[in-house]
């Protein structure tokens, strides 16, 4: 009898403590997709100095305009063209991976009329009614205006 409540605290003890080790042991899985292609708009046909891409084989793979004429910055482009990086026509801007990234307006003020770019892309899979979805995207602001429109912000 002696020492059979010390064994019996040992042993719960113990079987606690190896109930309670995967918990920290074993990773939580977390799922995620990227539903986006191409989402730093690396893969492209061709690197040319071109201000604004209208039709798909204009800019990045799969990314094509809604609204006006969005512009794919890329390094592979001599200093200071008009959409090379990181100093192009508008702004000084470093991709945030890679080399390339999308420079729209956000706020483009054209005489009264106020206008802002649009960028598009089909998904991978399509959404399901009732799923819940996060969207994430880096921006920076770049500014930047010349004589005829003093106001833009890209």
């Amino acid at each position: 009898m002696n020492g059979g409540w010390l064994r019996s605290l040992l042993h719960r003890t113990l079987g606690m403590i190896l109930l309670c080790c995967p918990l920290f042991i074993v990773p939580l899985r977390c799922e995620a997709q990227n539903l986006v292609p191409n989402p730093s708009f690396e893969e492209s046909d061709s690197c040319k100095a071109v201000a604004g891409f209208y039709l798909p084989d204009d800019g990045p793979l799969g990314w094509f305009t809604a609204y006006l004429t969005p512009d794919h910055l890329q390094s592979c482009l001599p200093y200071g063209t008009v959409n090379g990086l990181p100093m192009n026509f508008f702004t000084f801007q470093e991709p945030l991976d890679g080399e390339s990234c999308v420079g729209v307006f956000t706020y483009h003020k054209n005489g009264s009329e106020e206008q802002r770019e649009w960028v598009m892309v089909q998904l991978l899979d399509p959404l399901v009614v009732g799923e819940t979805y996060y969207a994430s995207f880096y921006a920076n602001a770049g500014f930047g205006g010349y004589a005829q429109y003093p106001q833009n912000f890209l």
